[in-house]
């Protein structure tokens, strides 16, 4: 059987992304069931894709520039010739034990108040240049995409589960202490509420 390629189109290109837990679960029913016969590919998949990846597939996309991130309809029409690319570093770090990011002004705070907290959320250290915090960003994605793989059924559901349920329980004190605007009500969320949608669905609560 051929690979099975997803793309999630969106209406803009917001970071995180504006997803449903409807969403979440629709494309996790999606993807289960393409799973059982072929291996299966989110493209522009990044973070908001991860939830693929526990209901089967193998593999998602990402990306320096957050066009790689997110399929964003705006970001395919028609540029003015001297519109320029319109392309860049997405310099934000993804911090593993949040399943999701803060701006480099809030992780400068963050290491300089709290760096013991800095240091269990995010393995290893994201150095200040965009081609760092890239490949910290794909480091962090790879490690949790690889220790899906290893699972199957449940349990591959129920370990990123697990994952959102800490990071969820540590958004509060990053938010007091960084001012982010942006917590768990759009990194964790809609991603919970859709696994736990596609785990009713499979009768697995």
């Amino acid at each position: 059987f051929m690979a099975a390629d997803m793309v999630v189109t969106r209406s803009d290109n917001s970071m995180p992304p504006s997803a449903t837990p409807e969403e979440i679960h629709g494309i996790m029913r999606t993807t289960f069931a393409l799973s059982q016969d072929r291996p299966v590919r989110v493209a522009f998949g990044d973070v908001a894709a991860l939830p693929a990846v526990a209901a089967g597939a193998e593999a998602i996309g990402t990306g320096w520039d957050l066009r790689q991130r997110i399929c964003a309809y705006q970001d395919f029409e028609e540029r003015e010739a001297d519109a320029g690319s319109g392309g860049g570093w997405y310099q934000r770090p993804t911090l593993n034990g949040l399943m999701g990011g803060l701006s480099n002004g809030e992780h400068d705070i963050l290491v300089s108040e709290s760096a013991e907290l800095a240091r269990q959320l995010t393995p290893g250290t994201i150095g200040p240049k965009p081609e760092q915090a890239f490949r910290h960003h794909a480091g962090v994605l790879t490690g949790i995409v690889d220790e899906l793989n290893t699972l199957s059924g449940l349990a591959r559901v129920d370990s990123l589960r697990s994952r959102y349920l800490d990071a969820k329980t540590h958004w509060p004190e990053v938010k007091r202490i960084t001012g982010t605007k942006i917590g768990s009500d759009r990194w964790i969320k809609p991603f919970l509420e859709g696994i736990d949608l596609f785990r009713a669905s499979e009768g697995w609560i």
